[in-house]
């Protein structure tokens, strides 16, 4: 299954609270739309109406990363709240064991999942319902 076009992302993005900006052409022929929510960064490249390339930054972090163009509508359409619920940085705990969110990341089903790097140097990728800030009381 392909990545939306980008009169779909456009509007889906506008359904779920996203703004949308237009950045000039790099000189590449392309089309770079910016998708911004809360801390939430996108951008998608387009040739004509079909995306080819996208980056993202995250809450919490200073560093674009690249995402797969399929990838994207997953994002445009996750939870706000708990999208943004737990930037990266954040201190929390899952199970009783602390750690640091390196990652968050909207699944298909709907869930929000979190990239939990445990101080004992394991790592875990639990849902946002499972965790909670470090310090809270439970």
């Amino acid at each position: 299954m392909g990545a939306p076009g980008r009169m779909i992302m456009t509007t889906k993005a506008g359904l779920t609270g996203w703004a949308v900006t237009s950045e000039p052409s790099y000189g590449d022929g392309l089309t770079h739309l910016v998708f911004t929510r809360d801390d939430w960064e996108m951008t998608v490249s387009f040739d004509s109406q079909a995306p080819r390339y996208a980056t993202i930054k995250q809450p919490g972090s200073n560093s674009i990363g690249a995402l797969s163009v399929t990838m994207v509508d997953q994002y445009l359409r996750g939870n706000r709240q708990r999208m943004s619920e737990f930037p990266a940085g954040t201190r929390v705990v899952c199970g009783g064991r602390p750690g640091a969110v390196s990652y968050i990341r909207p699944t298909p089903d709907g869930d929000v999942r979190v990239l939990v790097r445990y101080d004992d140097r394991s790592v875990g990728e639990p849902s946002t319902t499972h965790i909670q800030l470090e310090g809270a009381a439970a």
